[in-house]
């Protein structure tokens, strides 16, 4: 059931900002011209012309707590094409009681009504004690003596995450207030999963350099604060369901070692 159709512009301006943003958070990377996680700029455009913040319009329950990102999965039939607009068609997973998982799905269509992709956003609201318990997990033996391939961003300072959550329309304030961010159970600020997720297809340029990825499916586990870096361990899983497809794993791996998040890619060749 859609309960929001929307229509949204994806301006190549916008775009252009968000792949040099990436682009310069990853060593030796190329910028996309229209990144995967472009939908957020259809986003942040519905939101503006709306006149309120997307989380604005979404149910809850009753109660309190910080909204951190659990899950986010991009399926694109094809690439976004910028200076278009696209059709949003959102359907809410409303937050049934305090400290379920809430968020929505979103299709995307051009103005003929040809589909592009669809995305699937979950968050969660957790209470301080809750914060407290995210600690992250350890990086398999496996992964970390062998078999990945690894690549280190560059340091998330502040002006890049105010330079996403302008462009995304991000008005969490744990993203740049690091008297609220220590007031919700936090050391400090913390930088956005998805502008951390967006160098995943940096990452992909430059480990796979003959694929691109048009399918990702992440699983958050711990927040990367400012000035910190990320580690990415990509691991090359083999043939996916279809011959012109692989598969593909990366752990992002925070300064302490733990997990970040872990990310599960389809890899593809590019399309002429």
């Amino acid at each position: 059931m859609v309960d929001l159709a929307l229509t949204a512009d994806l301006t190549a301006s916008a775009c252009t900002d968000l792949a040099d943003l990436l682009a310069g958070l990853v060593p030796a990377a190329l910028p996309s011209s229209t990144p995967l996680i472009a939908p957020v700029l259809l986003m942040a455009d519905a939101a503006k012309k709306a006149g309120k913040p997307m989380l604005d319009v979404m149910p809850v329950a009753d109660g309190q707590g910080m909204t951190l990102h659990e899950y986010q999965a991009f399926r694109m039939a094809r690439p976004l094409i910028s200076g278009q607009s696209y059709n949003l068609a959102i359907a809410h997973q409303p937050e049934t009681k305090p400290g379920a998982a809430f968020g929505f799905e979103s299709k995307i269509a051009d103005q003929s009504g040809a589909m592009f992709g669809e995305t699937q956003t979950t968050l969660r609201r957790l209470s301080v004690a809750d914060i407290h318990r995210l600690q992250g997990s350890a990086l398999p033996r496996a992964v970390a003596e062998g078999g990945a391939v690894w690549l280190t961003s560059k340091a998330f300072h502040q002006a890049a995450v105010d330079r996403y959550l302008n462009l995304s329309g991000d008005i969490n304030p744990i993203h740049s207030d690091a008297a609220q961010a220590r007031a919700q159970g936090l050391a400090g600020v913390i930088v956005p999963g998805m502008l951390i997720i967006g160098l995943l297809e940096n990452v992909v340029s430059t480990l796979f350099p003959a694929h691109v990825c048009p399918d990702m499916r992440v699983r958050f586990m711990a927040a990367i604060g400012i000035d910190e870096t990320v580690r990415f361990a990509a691991l090359d899983r083999g043939v996916a369901q279809q011959p012109d497809q692989r598969r593909a794993r990366v752990f992002a791996v925070r300064e302490d070692d733990t997990i970040a998040f872990i990310a599960d890619l389809i890899l593809t060749e590019p399309v002429d």
